[in-house]
């Protein structure tokens, strides 16, 4: 009864099975009664005489496990490229780094040199050579008082600069312009046969010409400085004009007030002579032309040529000199005209400044000037 209750093992059946038919009738008998593992220990293919064993089905545990391992195996030798990347990956450590633009050193920029305009006869003899200098065009804007005439006769020119600044500083600044380190270029106007003016612009450099030693320049310079040097735009518009004519030495003996005036302005000038005009109509004129007393137009006078020199002696006037006119003032019953030296000293009166400046009754001025050109 027990027997028949009894299931087998799945080794216990392999065992059966695999051994050969002869010895299963004594073998079924032997084993009955015993436990399985005794039967399965009996059976075993380790067993002494025991034939090779055949291989086992295929839904066999043991097999099923090898298999198993086998996989594990193969799935290990997949190629890396179809492994998905780690979630937790950083995206910028994992992006091929861009490398940052080299940054260019600046250039620097060479001072332009150009051929300079020959000077003045008289300085050709090494007493005056050209000299680099490195201040600012304009230091604390454009005034009057930052012209002063150097050891040149072209008191024309320098009045005329002065009544510029004086009457419309912004011909001056818009009228030079940067053209490389330490160059400009300079405005002037050229009148034309139908008494139209065409704009000409002469460039230059910043070589100025100096005394031997001396640390300005020999000729226009201005009286305003600053930390890097002088204020260079009187000298930079004088050499200007002195390239447009062809050498200091053609513009620096001499020369024409109104063709100046002209020169800075582009606009045409009247020139009236003391000896022929009235003074009530001088005074008309140069009060048309002013408001609040200072001149909104360019003036310049002209004192007598060197055969009246002694009409100048003690007096602090010149003669064959020309001076800016500033305005008009109206005192004590009296009409005064105001000038200025070009040197920027040495002025009639006595009110202590020295610095080119004064005043003269109408009569005074009819007296001790030959002409009057005013920008029209």
């Amino acid at each position: 009864m027990y027997e028949a209750q009894v299931r087998k093992s799945p080794v216990t059946d392999a065992a059966e099975a695999a051994a050969p038919a002869a010895m299963k009738g004594g073998a079924r008998a032997q084993l009955a009664g015993k436990s399985y593992a005794e039967q399965a220990a009996a059976l075993s293919p380790t067993s002494r005489n025991a034939p090779a064993a055949t291989p086992a089905p295929q839904n066999a545990p043991v097999q099923l496990k090898k298999k198993k391992k086998k996989k594990k195996k193969q799935q290990q030798r997949r190629p890396q490229t179809n492994q998905r990347p780690q979630q937790n990956q950083d995206p910028v450590k994992a992006t091929t780094p861009v490398e940052e633009p080299k940054l260019e050193e600046p250039k620097v920029e060479e001072p332009v040199e150009l051929e300079d305009p020959a000077l003045r006869e008289k300085h050709r003899d090494g007493s005056v050579e050209y000299q680099r200098y490195t201040g600012d065009l304009f230091v604390n804007g454009v005034s009057p008082e930052d012209v002063i005439q150097g050891s040149i006769a072209d008191c024309y020119l320098i009045a005329a600069l002065c009544a510029v600044a004086s009457s419309n500083p912004d011909l001056i600044t818009s009228g030079v312009k940067p053209a490389g380190v330490g160059a400009w270029e300079v405005r002037f106007f050229e009148r034309q046969a139908n008494r139209t003016f065409k704009e000409v612009w002469i460039k230059v450099d910043a070589d100025l010409p100096t005394l031997k030693g001396r640390t300005a320049p020999a000729y226009a310079r201005s009286g305003d400085k600053n930390d890097k040097g002088l204020e260079l735009w009187p000298a930079v518009f004088e050499k200007a004009y002195a390239v447009w004519k062809q050498g200091y030495d053609k513009m620096g003996e001499g020369g024409s007030s109104k063709g100046a005036l002209e020169a800075l302005t582009g606009k045409s000038v009247d020139t009236m002579t003391t000896e022929w005009t009235p003074a009530d109509t001088i005074w008309a004129k140069l009060e048309k032309a002013s408001k609040d007393g200072k001149l909104g137009k360019a003036a310049s006078a002209g004192t007598h040529g060197k055969d009246r020199q002694d009409l100048y002696e003690g007096k602090r006037l010149y003669a064959w000199h020309a001076y800016t006119v500033m305005g008009i003032e109206s005192a004590g019953g009296e009409r005064f005209v105001i000038l200025r030296n070009p040197w920027g000293q040495s002025e009639p009166g006595a009110d202590g400044k020295d610095d080119g400046i004064f005043k003269l009754t109408l009569e005074e001025f009819m007296k001790y000037y030959q002409n009057l050109n005013l920008e029209l």
